[in-house]
C-alpha cells in the first residue's frame, strides 16, 4: 500500500500488547481510543493480551519502529520479544524502562535510566544492544570515559562515582 504524506503525518497513539507471559509482541497505530483497538485484537486472538504501553505519534513513526526491528518480525506487527526488542522500545517508552526487571546491579540500573534505555547507552557505547544486556556484572571500564563525556555533553547527571556501588567506591 503507498502511503501519502497525509497519511504518514495522521495523529494518533502507538500501542504495543504483548502476550501474557513475555509473549510475543504487537506494534501498531490507531486514531482511536487504544483500548477499543486492544479490545477488537483481543477478541481474535486465542491468547490474553495486555497493553504494555502507548503513546502519542503519527503514523509514520509506527513505520519507523517496524523497519527498526524487522529482523525480529514473526509475521505483520508481530515481533519476538528479545534483548533487543525490548530494549529498543525502551529507547522509545520511558514506562518500559520503569517496568524492566531490576536483575542487573544498581550502577548499571542507573546508567541505563541516566542515558535513555539499553538503546541509547549501546548506541553511545558504539555496541549492540545483546552486549549491553550481558552488563549484569557492572559497565566495563573501557566504556567509562564515553559516557563520562557524553554525559557532560548533554548535561546528563552522571559522574564516575555512579559507575560503581557505594562499598566499591575509594577513599578520595
Amino acid at each position: 500500500m503507498k502511503r501519502t504524506a497525509k497519511w504518514l503525518g495522521r495523529k494518533g497513539v502507538i500501542y504495543i500488547l504483548q502476550v501474557r507471559g513475555k509473549g510475543q509482541l504487537k506494534i501498531g497505530f490507531t486514531e482511536n481510543d487504544p483500548m477499543r483497538r486492544v479490545a477488537a485484537i483481543q477478541s481474535a486472538s486465542p491468547y490474553e493480551l495486555e497493553l504494555i504501553s502507548s503513546f502519542a505519534a503519527i503514523a509514520q513513526d509506527e513505520l519507523h519502529l517496524h523497519k527498526a526491528l524487522e529482523q525480529h518480525r514473526i509475521r505483520g506487527e508481530w515481533y519476538r520479544p528479545s534483548e533487543e526488542v525490548m530494549g529498543y522500545l525502551e529507547g522509545h517508552c520511558p514506562e518500559l524502562r520503569a517496568k524492566r526487571p531490576k536483575s542487573r546491579r544498581p550502577n548499571v540500573e542507573k546508567a541505563l535510566d541516566a542515558f535513555g534505555g539499553l538503546h541509547n547507552v549501546a548506541k553511545i557505547c558504539g555496541v549492540g544492544i545483546s552486549a549491553v544486556c550481558q552488563w549484569h556484572k557492572g559497565i566495563p571500564p573501557r566504556h567509562h570515559r564515553t559516557l563520562l563525556k557524553y554525559a557532560e555533553e548533554h548535561n546528563i547527571a552522571f559522574t564516575l562515582d555512579d559507575f560503581f556501588e557505594p562499598t566499591e567506591r575509594r577513599a578520595a
